[in-house]
């Protein structure tokens, strides 16, 4: 939901740049500002939507690997109680108690 929040705030921003700049001069100290301050508005929109990507990036990578590990340690996990050998490469041996 803010996603397109986010987007159709860019999308008046821009329309507004568009709608300035092409209808008024910009000898008009005041109109010239108003440019500025919408133009450093969509720099920084572009900022966070790097931001945003650059963090959603490393969540998806972190995930992966954690999911690796997840699964790593099932096979082994697994395979020490099969009849197979497992990741670690031998069989566990039944543990007889002396003590009882």
């Amino acid at each position: 939901m803010s996603t397109l929040r986010e987007h159709g705030r860019t999308r008046i921003i821009q329309s507004i740049s568009i709608s300035i700049s092409s209808f008024i001069s910009l000898e008009t100290p005041g109109l010239a500002f108003l440019v500025h301050l919408i133009e450093r508005e969509r720099e920084r929109e572009r900022e966070r939507e790097i931001e945003k990507s650059a963090t959603e990036a490393e969540i998806h990578v972190r995930n992966r690997l954690i999911l690796r590990s997840i699964q790593t340690a099932k096979n082994i996990f697994r395979g020490s109680f099969s009849g197979r050998r497992g990741m670690l490469g031998f069989e566990p041996q039944p543990s007889f108690d002396s003590s009882k």
